[in-house]
């Protein structure tokens, strides 16, 4: 099976489908997107988001994927797409905040594209 996104971290196969996880993530002190920690599996647990807007980025986008991050840190992390691509009806480059202790699903529905479910 090829999957779409370079996955590391611990890889499950549950009923066929491969799930992979990556824990305890820092978040890039300062944030931005050039400069961001990448999500790297399907499930990303951020363990360490130490202020505001400290970063993670989303890969390169692909129809059908999805990539859940959780923010277990002390403050809202940013969450940026690829460059050039954008999450919702936000503009190109623009970052998703994920509030300390939600977690956000992201969606790819076409190339570029990412939607998002955040938790309550």
């Amino acid at each position: 099976m090829t999957l779409p996104i370079n996955l590391v971290g611990n890889n499950t196969v549950v009923d066929n489908v491969v799930v992979s996880t990556v824990n305890s993530l820092t978040a890039h002190a300062g944030g931005g997107q050039g400069s961001a920690t990448p999500l790297t599996a399907a499930i990303n647990r951020v363990a360490t988001v130490a202020t505001i807007a400290d970063s993670v980025i989303l890969p390169v986008s692909t129809v059908g994927i999805t990539v859940t991050a959780i923010n277990a840190g002390a403050a809202s992390m940013n969450v940026f797409p690829a460059s050039g691509e954008a999450i919702n009806a936000l503009g190109a480059n623009t970052a998703f905040a994920v509030a300390a202790g939600k977690t956000a699903e992201f969606f790819c529905t076409n190339s570029g594209q990412w939607h998002s479910v955040l938790s309550a």
